[in-house]
């Protein structure tokens, strides 16, 4: 942990030990308690309680630990500077700090020496624990590199590995501090209205539409139904993923590592579905949490295994230890990641602590910048042989298979727009029921052909009644284009604020769909029959408050049910919208 001292206050330390101010063999007492010693630190040099605390860490790992005859020099000579230690992987951090977790006789709990290395505040008994959960850890990472394993037997290895990794990541999670932070509950809650929206359904094939013609993501499909239904199943998903030595090398990259989440990380690292952490939490969303992610992380690192031991076989330099074959690597993460929906936010990712606040203002801000980079040219042109022929091959893979359910779509009566120029391109209607297959591609390519259109003066709008093919005017202009298709990303939370603002009067507006809203003529009553789908109240404001208010699945199924349809349809388009295919109703 890195820290420094002023000019001015490393003077005074310096001053402090010439004179005797600060006595190092009272300090050096084995029988003194880490507070005591910082205490007098701080005294004697005016420190804050913070620095004073890495300041006694730094002296009771160089002196009382080691025994050094240096140590003292040492001690001096790193807090008086700007000295950085350097990252290093936690596990290993915790298996160095044998004696500072297992004091002998005649030693000291070292107590802000462990807070300074592993972040965690802990008494003796629970860094012995730590300590504990560490110590078989190299015994079950060696038997997951162990030569002649079956299928099975890595399986196991890996497994048991990510568990014992897991089972120490939680405990030191449940030691460190948590102060109350007002923005971080905040932007949780601003976050919860996406979250529940999208809770319900399985819609993690909707995000890995660029890898739904690899075998990752069929392989790892079952494990988003499993991990809904099992929490089990999803922590040996998790433990298996964090097990492999695949994903040790994923991680070796200092930027574009291949992104992993679990509910432990912090709100910016986490998916966008599920980014506040509530969804772990509360019932239902968080079945819906570990669902998604599960088969996310699950698929992602099944396709760098594969990609990996291709750029491997062909001859590419794949060793993390090497500059080289870390940026193969890192080509091949950067591919998955935006591939998988994880679109970085800025070269390297370096603004993704402004993911929370992106994310309560535009839906799956992540997932609009990886389709965004998924038509960059370069994505295919440069880089890790390996990694970009395998990135054409998945888009074409995904374009193959949406075509072909088009396709079959049309064979078999269904009505089918193939005309990006239409607001239907992509879907497949049926009656008054579109089903988007192209994992919400199909809009961004919409207002580019549309715009393309304008620009070289050529018809831009196809009319989805008529089928007529027109210029459009002003409504179809540019700026208006764009306005629309940014009004449509906006989140839950966003998306209310800007239909209330489309007209002057106060709590009055019109939404995207052209419904008049008055919040002033609400009643809990109607609001309450809408949400439970008791009955149609035909109030345009209810209708749009209730939708901001549940599940998308649920307001897509009162749609189709109120609409008329079939119930043998509706149990289709159900299955649709269950596993992330869009369903919308409207005439």
């Amino acid at each position: 942990m890195a820290f420094c001292l002023t000019k001015e206050k490393a003077e005074k330390f310096k001053r402090a030990i010439k004179s005797g101010k600060l006595d190092v063999h009272k300090l050096s007492d084995p029988v003194l308690s880490s507070e005591a010693r910082r205490n007098m630190i701080k005294d004697a040099v005016g420190l804050s309680d913070e620095v004073a605390r890495e300041v006694n860490a730094l002296f009771e790992s160089k002196l009382l630990l080691k025994y050094q005859a240096t140590g003292i020099k040492n001690w001096i000579k790193k807090t008086s500077g700007m000295t950085e230690s350097a990252k290093r992987d936690f596990v290993s951090r915790v298996n160095r700090l044998e004696k500072a977790l297992t004091p002998g006789e005649g030693k000291t709990f070292v107590k802000d020496f462990v807070y300074s290395r592993l972040g965690i505040d802990a008494t003796e008994e629970e860094a012995k624990k730590v300590f504990e959960l560490t110590k078989d850890l190299d015994k079950l990472e060696q038997g997951t590199m162990a030569k002649g394993l079956s299928k099975t037997g890595q399986q196991q290895a890996d497994i048991a590995y990510g568990e014992a990794l897991m089972d120490l990541e939680e405990y030191t999670d449940k030691l460190r501090p948590k102060g109350f932070k007002i923005g971080s509950l905040a932007f949780n809650i601003a976050n919860l209205p996406q979250s529940v929206m999208t809770s319900l359904d399985m819609s993690a094939p909707r995000q890995l539409w660029g890898l739904m013609s690899t075998g990752a993501f069929w392989k790892n499909t079952p494990k988003m139904v499993s991990n809904w239904f099992s929490a089990k199943s999803a922590r040996t998903t998790m433990a298996e993923i964090m097990g492999s030595k695949y994903y040790k090398i994923s991680q070796a990259p200092s930027r574009n590592k291949l992104v992993i989440t679990s509910e432990l990380d912090k709100m910016a690292r986490k998916e966008d579905d599920v980014m506040s952490e509530f969804a772990d939490k509360l019932p239902i969303l968080k079945q819906s949490s570990r669902s998604f992610r599960g088969m996310i992380n699950a698929t992602r690192l099944s396709r760098f295994k594969t990609m990996y031991d291709s750029a491997k076989k062909a001859g590419e330099v794949v060793d993390p230890r090497t500059p080289d074959g870390k940026q193969t690597i890192e080509d091949i993460n950067r591919r998955i990641n935006i591939f998988s929906a994880r679109g970085s936010l800025g070269k390297g990712d370096k603004y993704q602590n402004a993911s929370p606040i992106l994310n309560m203002l535009f839906w799956s801000v992540r997932k609009i910048s990886a389709d965004i980079n998924m038509l960059d040219p370069r994505l295919y042109l440069t880089g890790s042989k390996t990694a970009r022929r395998a990135s054409l091959r998945a888009l074409i893979g995904s374009l193959a298979i949406t075509a072909g359910m088009l396709a079959t779509a049309d064979l078999a009566g269904a009505e089918v727009e193939y005309d990006p120029r239409s607001s239907d391109f992509g879907k497949i209607k049926i009656g008054k029921h579109r089903i988007d297959v192209t994992g919400g591609k199909g809009a961004l390519v919409r207002i580019i052909t549309r715009l393309g259109a304008q620009a070289i003066g050529k018809k831009d709008i196809k009319a989805t009644k008529t089928g007529k093919v027109f210029k459009g005017g002003d409504f179809y202009s540019p700026k208006a284009l764009l306005s629309r298709f940014s009004k449509n990303k906006l989140a839950p939370m966003a998306g209310m604020v800007a239909d209330l603002m489309a007209k002057p009067e106060l709590l009055e507006g019109k939404d995207f769909l052209g419904r008049d809203l008055d919040l002033k003529k609400l009643t809990v009553e109607n609001v309450g029959k809408e949400l439970a789908g008791v009955a149609r109240t035909k109030d345009q404001t209810t209708e749009w408050t209730a939708e901001k208010l549940r599940p998308m699945i649920i307001s897509t199924i009162f749609d189709m049910a109120f609409s008329g349809e079939r119930a043998d349809v509706i149990a289709l388009l159900t299955l649709f919208e269950i596993f992330g295919y869009g369903v919308q109703t409207y005439d």
